[in-house]
């Protein structure tokens, strides 16, 4: 039979092993500073990917890569166009003082 004490140390070594081969993976793409650099960096096993918005390489297995593609990493590569139109505040701040100091029987009783 085997020794349950040493199947759950080996587990314990094997979970440490794929974490550590993860982080380090992903310290591999953040190092190069240029898209060149960072495109030439991809391996067999990690794929760079340069976010030009934020001006830094990253790994395509990073856990965060969707979200942080999402909020404003644009790829090179990107065929989306996203076009946004400028929104103003119709109410101003001298309006809503003057709708402040106007009072009435129904909005008097309120105060």
């Amino acid at each position: 039979m085997y020794d349950q004490k040493k199947i759950g140390d080996i587990n314990n070594y094997m979970t440490i092993a794929r974490l550590l081969k993860t982080e380090i993976s992903d310290q591999h793409c953040p190092k190069h500073n240029s898209n060149k650099a960072c495109q030439e960096a991809t391996t067999s096993n990690t794929t760079c990917i340069w976010c030009e918005t934020a001006n830094m390489c990253i790994t395509s297995n990073d856990k965060d890569l969707h979200e942080f593609k999402v909020n404003g990493c644009k790829n090179k590569s990107s065929t989306v166009n996203v076009v946004t139109e400028p929104t103003t505040l119709e109410t101003t701040e001298t309006d809503l003082r003057t709708e402040l100091k106007k009072t009435s029987p129904s909005t008097e009783s309120h105060l």
